[in-house]
């Protein structure tokens, strides 16, 4: 994969993540992660893809809600509400109570690791 095509790394990562081969998945999805940014749907798709991949239900679950956050935002602002508007939606959503379980569930494996 090129080294700096965010899509080209993250397909290659799939690949990886497919064949077991999950060192090389997560390099390849940590090297995507430092050219796109923390809303990039697809490399949300893909990590949690992987930590799914790797057992880690909770890290997935949180992966997860943050990528139906920013699907719900991107999505508002598809509609034409304003970039305030639709980041002050995303934080409602991402304050939620299930989210912020999930999250906090996330944190709690993290340590564990």
């Amino acid at each position: 994969a090129h080294p700096t095509h965010v899509p080209a790394l993250l397909a290659a990562a799939k690949l990886e993540r497919l064949r077991g081969a999950w060192s090389a998945a997560q390099e390849l999805v940590a090297r995507a992660s430092k050219l796109t940014n923390a809303f990039d749907p697809l490399l949300l798709r893909e990590r949690a893809s992987l930590l799914r991949a790797l057992g880690e239900k909770e890290q997935a679950l949180s992966v997860e809600a943050h990528l139906v956050c920013v699907n719900r935002m991107q999505s508002a602002k598809r509609k034409g509400v304003n970039t305030g508007e639709a980041a002050a939606q995303f934080m409602a959503i991402s304050k939620s109570g299930v989210r912020q379980r999930q999250a906090q569930a996330a944190e709690a494996r993290k340590q564990e690791l």
